[in-house]
């Protein structure tokens, strides 16, 4: 059922209520009929999507309970088959937005960016586009089996080098080789070696032509049986080259047949002199006198039905009056290829190609003989061919470079459209003059491509390339990348230079970006280690890179250390328990931490924080393992004598507890006693009762310090 912006189905997984509210507000806002599914996790929204009910598009939220960034992202397009995908993130890592297109999702928006208008633009055209591409795969399928499954031998070859570029099934089929081996081999290997200086000729006089010729010729098979084959061949862009698609009539048995019949009786010479596969006798009005007997077989008609009608009356309406009119034109010329044209058969339409004869004053014949082929599957190939290549070119001026024909002789210069497209130059006309073209050229290259251009004109060299900043029309420059053809005349004199420009400033601002990264990677004050991604080594990935602050932490150099693994930084007192955990995290490749004892090159111990991480490539394989380490001995030292106070502090606590309030409580016991047993001497009893109350309150004193103690033990723990 086609999508209407009607009436759309959607899917929001998000968990955040509030930014769910103003989704559906937007959607709401710019759809008549949104139906809306809302899934606050990737559980909920896998089993929304399992139930096979219609869903237009997927609004997709890349921090879910239950699944985050590349992993969630990875599960839904599992799950979303031709679904397009629009991801909405609070990320602002314009790179994560790239690489989430790469793995599939048709947009990108930021929720704080987020607008009713934005967000129905972006679901429409990711919905479209999914509409498009579906379209051109279903094209391209079409296009590669209308050459693979051609029951013709059809192939492309590189008209440079002659070498074959594709070839279908019935080509591998008919010759004996395998694909791989005419993949290997030029047109030359498939011709008699005698025919091969002649072939060679007719290549190069035919190199700038554009036009569909035929020429029969003779082949030979892999087991070196020679057959005759019947060409047609036309000029085409195939993966950027110049180059030529083929097919062959295997005409090997028509030629034997032609040549068999040479010494059999006239009549059957003059019926069978072409080679065609359908033979019939009309008169002039179109009146049938005989048909050969496969008629049937061809055109769908027996032989015995078709005697005594009118021809006329089979062809298509459309083409009768140009056939009838060929018919009249054959008496003046004895011998007429017609053009060829259609005959209905009930409700079929075919294409025949037909060769008149008039046989008329020979009395074994008495007629026109006509010999006729049926070519309807070489029509309709060749329509769909033709469609394919007009497509394709099409599609190859639409996104071609900008093209440059500059004239030496007149020092003039001409320009395609590629000019206004890239760097928005209008009038082609005012942009004809070499000092226009060397105008633009970014001052702090001009001299440098000046000097190209000259010791290439000097040297004649035919081809070349390079890159330089080019100025557009607002001002600003972009990079390109030239490559230039030079075209010199039979005297050795250069005439013309073509080239081509293409822009490259992207490239440029990664490798640009890049080049930044590798400065921070190598200046920062970490160590840096970035290690191969699959371990051929029992004791690790091998080490491909460290920075300069490694070898100042370990006292290795980069010569010393890349090559090797990390084991070579183990010793006695380096933890295997902590190893064998680091080991257990990297087989998972999930992110990990650690600390260990290292030891450096002098063999001098030291403790190191490291953070490792997987790295993926565009394709999302993990190519590599990046490690940052940190010395943190001060650190650990620090722990350590925080640990050795701690006992002290302990030690000073036993030592209050027992040693002090031990002899205390003796102290306050006989003071009890002595109390007890002066009750009649009240002096007595009140200085006993005073000694008590300052004992107690020395013990509460020795209490909270024993406290405060511990309190600060545990600080000193955490």
């Amino acid at each position: 059922m086609p999508f209407s912006v009607k009436e759309l189905h959607l899917l929001v997984v998000e968990d955040n209520i509030g930014d769910f509210v103003l989704i559906e507000s937007h959607l709401k806002e710019e759809i008549e009929i949104p139906v809306i599914h809302h899934a606050k996790s990737f559980a909920k929204a896998k089993e929304i999507l399992l139930q096979g009910i219609r869903i237009d598009v997927i609004l997709l939220d890349l921090t879910l309970p239950d699944g985050t960034g590349d992993g969630l992202v990875n599960e839904i397009s599992k799950l979303k088959g031709l679904i397009p995908v629009v991801v909405l993130t609070g990320f602002v890592d314009r790179d994560y937005g790239i690489k989430t297109l790469s793995l599939g999702i048709s947009d990108y928006l930021l929720k704080d960016d987020l607008n009713a208008s934005q967000l129905y633009r972006s679901i429409t055209y990711s919905i479209e586009r999914k509409r498009i591409e579906m379209k051109l795969r279903e094209s391209e399928l079409n296009y590669q089996n209308l050459f693979h499954l051609s029951p013709m031998p059809m192939w492309v070859y590189d008209i440079d080098t002659l070498k074959f570029l594709s070839v279908n099934d019935a080509m591998v089929k008919i010759y004996g080789y395998s694909r791989l081996e005419l993949l290997t081999k030029t047109i030359r290997e498939i011709r008699p070696e005698n025919e091969v200086p002649e072939m060679e000729d007719r290549v190069r006089t035919n190199f700038d032509t554009n036009v569909l010729y035929e020429e029969a010729i003779t082949h030979q098979r892999k087991n070196g049986e020679l057959m005759y084959v019947e060409l047609q061949s036309n000029i085409i862009q195939f993966e950027g080259r110049k180059a030529k698609l083929v097919i062959a009539s295997d005409i090997t048995e028509k030629i034997k047949f032609d040549l068999s019949l040479k010494a059999s009786e006239e009549r059957f010479k003059l019926l069978v002199q072409e080679g065609a596969d359908l033979i019939a006798i009309v008169d002039a009005s179109g009146n049938q006198k005989y048909l050969s007997p496969n008629s049937l077989s061809i055109i769908g008609i027996a032989s015995e039905d078709f005697v005594e009608t009118n021809f006329f009356n089979l062809v298509h309406e459309q083409d009768r009056e140009e056939v009838i009119a060929e018919f009249k034109a054959l008496p003046s010329q004895g011998r007429l290829m017609m053009q060829p044209y259609r005959v209905v058969i009930g409700s079929k339409v075919r294409w025949l190609e037909t060769i008149l004869s008039d046989m008329t004053a020979d009395a074994s014949i008495g007629g026109i003989v006509a010999n006729s082929r049926d070519i309807t599957a070489s029509v309709e190939n060749e329509n769909k061919l033709k469609e394919s290549v007009d497509r394709y070119n099409i599609v190859a001026k639409a996104t071609s470079d900008i093209i440059w024909d500059r004239d030496l002789i007149n020092d003039k210069i001409i320009w395609n459209k590629g000019l206004q497209g890239i760097f928005g130059y209008r009038d082609r006309d005012a942009m004809t003059t070499v000092d226009w073209w060397y105008s633009k050229i970014h001052p702090e290259d001009k001299g440098r491509v000046t000097g190209v251009v000259n010791h290439n004109l000097n040297k004649k060299n035919t081809r070349w390339q390079d890159e330089y900043r080019f100025q557009s029309v607002d001002g600003t420059y972009k990079d390109v990348f030239d490559r230039v053809f030079l075209v010199i005349d039979d005297a050795g004199k250069p005439i013309r230079m073509i080239g081509a420009m293409q822009d490259i400033t992207r490239k440029k601002e990664e490798e640009r970006r890049l080049k930044l990264l590798e400065s921070v990677i190598t200046n920062t004050n970490d160590a840096i280690v970035i290690t191969e991604a699959e371990s051929f080594d029992p004791s690790g990935p091998k080490i491909v890179f460290v920075n300069d602050a490694f070898t100042k932490m370990t006292g290795y150099s980069k010569e010393e250390i890349v090559g090797k693994t990390s084991n070579i930084l183990h010793g006695p007192e380096t933890d295997p328990d902590q190893l064998r955990l680091l080991a257990t995290e990297m087989e998972k490749w999930k992110s990990a931490e650690t600390e260990l004892i290292y030891y450096k090159k002098n063999r001098e111990k030291f403790w190191v924080n490291m953070e490792i991480a997987p790295v993926s490539d565009g394709k999302g394989w993990f190519s590599h393992w990046i490690t940052i380490q940190r010395d943190v001995s001060e650190r650990v030292n620090y722990m350590k004598a925080i640990e050795q106070q701690n006992i002290k502090f302990r030690d000073i606590a036993w030592m209050q507890s027992h040693m002090v309030r031990a002899p205390l409580a003796r102290i306050m016991g006989v003071l009890e006693l002595l109390r007890f047993n002066s009750k009649e001497e009240s002096e007595n009893t009140d200085l006993i009762t005073y000694l008590l109350s300052s004992a107690t309150e020395l013990d509460e004193i020795i209490r909270t310090i024993v406290k405060k103690t511990e309190q600060v033990e545990n600080r000193n723990n955490k």
